[in-house]
């Protein structure tokens, strides 16, 4: 969800929701999914328009932040970051036996 709404929110020049990080349960968390999703959704298409060159700078650790412009942020730190973590998702889904094979990465749910 983070990664989501940080990740608009710097490309688009918007303020992201917070949210307190306590969620102990599922439900919990498909709450946040869908909070998420409901913030996603008030985005304007327009709020990326001309935002390729400008300037993201974002945190890269406790004490640290990086810059790059928004066409770079895009490709270089929050599609690389997103998929790190699908294919993480992935192999441990995988590991713990769920019956998953490359095609289900790469398309989806069956249909």
């Amino acid at each position: 969800c983070d990664a989501a709404k940080n990740g608009t929110a710097r490309v688009g020049g918007l303020e992201a929701p917070k949210f307190a990080d306590d969620e102990t349960t599922f439900a919990q968390l498909q709450e946040r999914i869908s909070k998420t999703l409901a913030w996603l959704e008030t985005v304007p298409a327009n709020a990326f328009d001309g935002r390729e060159a400008q300037d993201i700078t974002f945190p890269t650790g406790k004490d640290k932040t990086r810059t790059m412009s928004g066409d770079a942020y895009l490709k270089h730190y929050a599609l690389p970051n997103f998929f790190f973590h699908v294919v993480t998702a992935y192999n441990l889904l995988r590991q713990g036996g769920v019956d998953l094979g490359k095609m289900d990465y790469l398309m989806g749910a069956k249909t």
